[in-house]
């Protein structure tokens, strides 16, 4: 059967153009039509979308057209089996193309390893000296039998200058893999977002992350969607947190309660943190840690303590007590931030009201 060269489907706009190869459906383009299709690819045409074919002679040769291509610069690659020459292939693609800066690997609709061990030593290679901005692994290592996959290439990724997102998706990260994580940010001068979304990781792989990110100034953004972290790894965040000054957004997610020493730790790193803008986490302390961020927001903070001589904490709970009684005066979120807003200024303009 054939098959059209692109399909219906949408895809999010992070460029000129997207390319999506995807080796998880029996749909073949005839011989002309994917001679059509390269030759597209080689004259920079921005209509192509996907190719879906489960031949790795074909993936090489989709490879070896975009290797000048200068409009693609989302490539994301949907994968059921891959050989060795095929992942050559891609590895020789991601050195020599300098356009393209998103780079996606999807395996998470198979149950098993597509990239084997010795894989990602190549891969670690080619990342070293590539020009991608962001790179996302989907379910590259489920069910592979070995632990510490990030640490094989984390060399590449540590002497990479251009990648600014890293983005782990369906990873069961061991703590070598964690420690790989926390020193490529002790290196990094240009990651600026890391999200590990739907992974496991213990308490000693968190504290190992935690201790790169002390060290790093150019993360701002951490995001552990659907994977949940310990009470004692909230107090190793806590402790990252008093020493960091780069991280504007921290998402974490609990499936427990984090008890009263992990919250205790958590707002007094918030007294401490003078950057943190947005913080979110399924506790009843997040109206309070939300105004610290808050606080961080417009040089509020330093505005309060120029003009008061109260300790800003102290602010931060009250203003936390007010938000839930205005609260309750209105269900329109919106009113709620412009009341406090007013409250704010009005303790700004009036500091006379707060010497003590």
């Amino acid at each position: 059967t054939t098959s059209n060269i692109t399909s219906g489907k949408k895809l999010p706009n992070f460029g000129m153009a997207s390319l999506v190869i995807s080796m998880n459906f029996t749909i073949y383009m005839d011989h002309d039509e994917f001679l059509a299709f390269c030759q597209k690819l080689r004259q920079n045409d921005r209509s192509i979308c996907e190719v879906y074919t489960d031949h790795d002679s074909r993936l090489q040769a989709v490879c070896k057209s975009l290797v000048q291509n200068t409009t693609v610069d989302t490539l994301s690659v949907e994968l059921s089996t891959l050989d060795e020459n095929g992942s050559r292939a891609l590895i020789r693609l991601l050195q020599q193309n300098v356009s393209m800066k998103r780079f996606e690997i999807d395996c998470s609709n198979t149950e098993d390893a597509i990239i084997k061990e010795e894989g990602f030593q190549r891969f670690a290679d080619a990342l070293a000296h590539c020009h991608l901005q962001e790179i996302q692994l989907d379910g590259v290592c489920k069910d592979m039998g070995y632990g510490g996959a990030i640490g094989m290439f984390g060399f590449g990724l540590a002497q990479n200058t251009t990648i600014r997102m890293l983005r782990l998706l369906e990873f069961q990260l061991d703590d070598r893999d964690a420690l790989a994580i926390g020193k490529i940010l002790q290196v990094s001068t240009c990651m600026e977002s890391l999200l590990i979304h739907s992974c496991s990781i213990s308490e000693a792989g968190i504290q190992h992350i935690c201790d790169g990110m002390k060290r790093n100034c150019t993360i701002t953004h951490v995001d552990f969607y659907h994977t949940p972290v310990s009470s004692n790894a909230i107090i190793a965040v806590s402790d990252m947190l008093k020493k960091n000054t780069s991280i504007k957004t921290l998402e974490l997610e609990c499936l427990v309660d984090i008890g009263d020493k992990a919250r205790e730790a958590l707002v007094r790193a918030m007294e401490e943190n003078f950057t943190l803008e947005v913080i979110s986490i399924d506790d009843r302390c997040s109206d309070l840690l939300e105004y610290f961020a808050w606080f961080n927001t417009n040089s509020r903070r330093q505005s309060i303590m120029k003009q008061t001589n109260l300790p800003v904490g102290l602010w931060a709970h009250i203003f936390a007590r007010c938000w839930k009684r205005i609260k309750l005066m209105s269900r329109r979120e919106v009113v709620v931030k412009d009341m406090v807003d007013v409250l704010f200024y009005f303790v700004k303009s009036k500091p006379e009201l707060f010497k003590s």
